[in-house]
């Protein structure tokens, strides 16, 4: 589909998505964090979400366009950024110089993120960093470069404020 079409129905999904964790959560909490393909139109989108008056008020939307960002849930301190300029080599000292007080306090650490478009985990200096897959197929440019052998899915997380990260719930398309 072209550009509006795509943004009209990832406005739509979103909408109906964010309705559905409001009447079944206690608080819902939309988090930007851009994607090297998409900077612009994640940051329009998050904005358009902005402006619609769910009908359950505990919707909260974090729209600031800073590349990494931290949330924490019980001892849990969690990162989120999609990772693709920052320095491998300084990539395991991100979230401890940049979230020294919250960092020093948790019991876990985890660092979600994209880019790379297949699901790994690994453990680096106490962070256990969790690369999610994609859900978008492949288009002309990654076939020409050869990137079609990643599996199409999402992942939900499910952490305990007292446990940490305690299920994830993976869905290959």
């Amino acid at each position: 589909v072209d550009v509006y079409k795509m943004f009209e129905i990832g406005l739509e999904f979103s909408i109906d998505i964010i309705n559905y964790l409001s009447y079944n959560f206690e608080s819902v909490n939309v988090v930007l964090v851009q994607g090297n393909h998409d900077k612009l139109l994640s940051y329009m989108l998050i904005k358009a979400l902005e402006q619609k008056d769910f009908v359950n008020r505990n919707v909260c939307f974090d729209s600031s366009v800073a590349p990494r960002k931290y949330i924490t849930i019980g001892d849990s301190l969690i990162g989120l950024g999609h990772l693709d300029t920052e320095n491998k080599k300084q990539k395991q000292f991100l979230m401890q110089n940049e979230e020294k007080e919250l960092y020093g306090k948790s019991k876990y650490n985890y660092f979600i993120s994209g880019h790379l478009h297949n699901y790994s985990v690994e453990e680096i200096g106490g962070v256990q960093y969790i690369r999610l897959p994609s859900l978008s197929g492949t288009d002309n440019w990654h076939n020409e470069m050869g990137f079609v052998t990643s599996i199409k899915g999402a992942i939900a997380f499910e952490f305990d404020t007292d446990k940490g990260l305690v299920n994830k719930i993976i869905f290959n398309l």
